[in-house]
């Protein structure tokens, strides 16, 4: 392989363990540490895959890299001298990867805005952000670094009986660890926010005349698509009409039924899981808005943390599927406005 990675793989234990460089691959498996069947990540991967089924793979059969023996003829530096340059030299590689990643970490910017003291305020300034295509303040109203710290990875898999795609967050409580899943939810924010804008589009009778956003999302960087939306002209007119709870949601629009659903035991029983696995409790929400002429609904729902602070916690929330609606779309719903003629 030209390129080398950083590779993590899970223990029989189930614990991360990396990074490891491509090289040190065929001693690991040499040593017995991994296998074909050892789950395996990288950088840019959806989730953990069998080693076998990775890139990896090539590398089962490669002979490790065994150091040459010294010659009885030769002569051998003092072992005291070798002992102390390699404690020196250890020293002095991990203070220059301290201060290195120290350095890193206390520049990174928190992402995340100080939250809203309900989760409509949550959802008005999420939505206003959209209206108005104020990409960073879209960013300051969902919960990210929050949403990694409450976030129980061992609940969520327990919940939902896999390790499932959609979740390829990492093991572990390190600081490393957690600057890497706050990207990976940063990611999963950037996706949400590319779909809201280009699902209106994707509307659209003339979509093939428009400039357009369409990317591959999978090869496409994630500044390269923040930049895309921060410039975003396909859409004229975002206008946000009104931001409702459930219950008023459902008073609305005559939807009285769906409020005894979304009361049931099934859905909040969910809700409960959900509070276990996200650390907050969760609460959906309804926003009405035009866009370019068109009525939609943006289902979201809020989420709040410690201090009772609240935050966008996700743009499509369970309002859409109990009404029957797509919601692999952002969130937003293509509908009539209530009381329309």
């Amino acid at each position: 392989m030209s390129e080398q990675k950083n590779w993590y793989y899970l223990s029989d234990t189930n614990e991360q363990v990396g990074p490891f460089s491509e090289s040190q691959i065929p001693q690991l498996v040499a040593s017995g540490a991994i296998n074909g069947l050892t789950r395996v990540w990288t950088l840019g991967m959806n989730g953990w895959i069998m080693l076998k089924h990775s890139p990896l793979n090539q590398l089962m059969s490669v002979e490790p890299t065994v150091p040459t023996p010294v010659m009885q003829n030769q002569k051998k530096a003092p072992t005291g001298l070798w002992i102390a340059l390699g404690v020196s030299l250890t020293i002095i590689l991990a203070m220059a990867a301290l201060i290195a990643f120290l350095f890193l970490r206390t520049s990174k910017a928190q992402i995340e805005g100080p939250g809203f003291d309900s989760p409509k305020a949550a959802a008005e300034a999420f939505s206003k952000a959209y209206s108005e295509k104020d990409i960073d303040g879209m960013y300051a109203a969902c919960a990210l670094e929050s949403y990694v710290k409450h976030f129980d990875l061992e609940k969520y898999i327990e919940n939902m009986q896999a390790y499932t795609p959609a979740k390829y967050y990492m093991f572990g409580n390190s600081d490393a660890t957690a600057t890497m899943n706050e990207h990976l939810r940063e990611w999963e924010l950037t996706r949400s926010f590319y779909n809201l804008y280009e699902t209106p589009l994707w509307n659209r009778s003339d979509y093939s005349d428009q400039r357009g956003m369409s990317l591959n999302l999978e090869k496409t960087g994630m500044q390269a698509i923040t930049d895309l939306l921060k410039g975003v002209d396909a859409l004229n007119t975002i206008e946000v009409k009104r931001v409702e709870t459930v219950s008023e949601f459902c008073e609305e629009t005559g939807q009285l039924s769906l409020e005894e659903n979304f009361m049931g035991d099934a859905n909040q029983n969910r809700l409960s899981k959900w509070k276990e696995m996200y650390g907050g409790e969760v609460v959906d929400m309804a926003v009405s808005m035009n866009i370019d002429g068109d009525h939609y609904y943006l289902f979201l729902q809020a989420i709040s943390y410690d201090n009772d602070k609240w935050y966008v916690f996700n743009t499509h929330g369970m309002l859409a599927s109990l009404l029957g609606l797509d919601a692999n779309s952002g969130g937003l719903c293509l509908t009539s406005e209530p009381g329309a003629n």
